[in-house]
């Protein structure tokens, strides 16, 4: 199957389980959302169109992820870098 040409550019990312999987960013001012892709072997698998409120709320829950990775375990000390 070839996949078709985009209209909006848009930014990739490339899902660590391999390159045959990754998730598309796409902006579309004119109607005032995003669209996240879902593409597994060249294909679009799935779409969500994400309004700029949905996106604020989903960089927080981003952020809260992030925060809670970036919390060493209990057993693993923490070093501190000096500036």
């Amino acid at each position: 199957m070839d996949v078709l040409g985009l209209g909006a550019p848009g930014r990739w990312i490339q899902d660590s389980r391999g390159p045959e999987r990754a998730l598309r960013v796409t902006a579309h001012p004119d109607a005032g959302f995003l669209v996240l892709s879902t593409w597994r072997d060249g294909a679009c698998v799935g779409t969500v169109r994400v309004t700029p409120a949905e996106a604020a709320a989903l960089l927080a829950g981003l952020a809260t992820g992030l925060a809670e990775l970036a919390v060493p375990a209990q057993d693993e000390p923490v070093r501190l870098v000096a500036t």
